[in-house]
């Protein structure tokens, strides 16, 4: 019979970002392309004000590329209306905004949860689950019991108080260290190049 390997690769991350030699105290909000972001973007408006009053950070919103066109409209009234409040479309290097930020407010993208552990900034994180979805729930919920990330269900951004309150507490402590391996894309080009190697070997 035919034996069929399995690696563990690790996680494929991006590139750990650059040193930061200062913390900007701003909450950073991203989620993904913001195709289905339109939620989070506005629970974070509603609760930025008084997140500055209770913490002193600002909030930048970064939209994302795909943002419906009228919800990029309306948040950029939204950041014309308040000095606490920025919009951004798109940024090129998400993992270090998010490392020169005091606080993190994403959804559990796989790809931003990479960002977020590459950067080890606090961080909370609403898993998308619209439609039955649950990776970014398992992805997240994990990462919450190793103390990584504070992790608040999409069913509570109507709760403005509950959004607010994980932001408050998850500003004033310091994520856990998680021993992960990070290293996948390299581990990965390893292993396919000691591929002709193996095959060799079983002929």
């Amino acid at each position: 019979p035919l034996r069929v390997p399995v690696h563990y690769t690790g996680f494929v991350a991006p590139p750990a970002p650059a040193p930061v030699t200062e913390v900007l105290p701003r909450l950073v909000v991203s989620s993904g392309g913001g195709m289905v972001g339109e939620p989070l973007v506005r629970a974070a408006v509603e609760v930025h004000r008084d997140l500055f009053i209770r913490t002193g950070l600002c909030t930048t919103v970064v939209a994302g590329p795909f943002l419906p066109d009228p919800v990029w409209a309306w948040l950029c009234d939204q950041a014309t209306r308040s000095p606490v409040l920025e919009a951004v479309r798109r940024v090129d290097d998400l993992a270090g905004e998010i490392a020169r930020s005091a606080l993190s407010l994403s959804q559990g993208g796989y790809n931003t949860t990479m960002d977020l552990l590459r950067a080890g900034t606090p961080a909370v994180v609403v898993p998308f689950a619209d439609g039955g979805e649950n990776e970014q729930t398992v992805r997240t919920a994990r990462l919450a019991r190793l103390g990584a990330l504070r992790m608040v269900p999409a069913t509570a951004l109507g709760d403005r108080e509950r959004l607010l309150a994980a932001l408050v507490a998850t500003a004033a402590a310091e994520p856990a260290p998680v021993r992960l391996d990070l290293s996948g894309a390299e581990r990965t080009a390893r292993i396919l190049a000691d591929v002709p190697t193996a095959l060799e070997a079983v002929r």
